[in-house]
């Protein structure tokens, strides 16, 4: 969760729909974070804010394509492919993007794996009409490490004196006083 005013997580949407899909880098062609008013212009009513990401489409004009390999030292690897195939030029496009991106930690056994799949297609039946489609696949496993350091309820127990809760007459009173 992005805090963008410190109120709560901004809403997460795309193409200012919400959803609940994780934003990931392979599939994402513009990121606009609003915050405050402009966050509410678009119909969410959020005040903490708004994340909202635009996906890629596919290019009518161009073939391309970008593979990616990443690695780090505790073992994670990171494999990504991007492909835009143009069918009929200036009418018909196809773009695939796809990950597998396993993470580990330095804290064992915890991990995260990400296998998604993307499909988009383009096509231009007249000068000024364009359809657009596009489908999303994937599936996340994780046993992540905890983020939060660890706490107890005794200690400011102790700070405040021990104080002692009496349900007979409902009044909380020190310890020893």
């Amino acid at each position: 969760g992005t805090r963008v005013r410190g109120l709560t997580s901004a809403d997460s949407t795309r193409d200012f729909f919400l959803t609940g899909v994780p934003m990931d880098g392979f599939n994402t062609e513009l990121v606009e974070i609003s915050r405050g008013a402009n966050a509410m212009l678009f119909g969410l009513g959020s005040p903490s804010g708004i994340v909202n990401t635009s996906l890629i489409k596919a290019d009518l004009r161009r073939l391309k394509t970008q593979l990616q390999y990443r690695t780090d030292q505790y073992g994670s690897y990171r494999g990504s492919l991007d492909h835009n195939q143009v069918l009929l030029k200036d009418k018909l496009a196809l773009r695939l993007a796809t990950v597998y991106d396993k993470a580990y930690f330095k804290i064992e056994p915890s991990f995260n794996q990400t296998q998604r799949g993307y499909l988009t297609g383009t096509y231009r039946p007249f000068r000024d009409t364009q359809l657009r489609v596009s489908g999303e696949w994937g599936q996340i496993n994780s046993n992540r490490p905890r983020t939060t350091p660890p706490t107890d309820n005794y200690t400011y127990w102790f700070e405040l004196g021990r104080p002692v809760y009496d349900s007979r007459t409902g009044t909380t009173r020190l310890l020893g006083t």
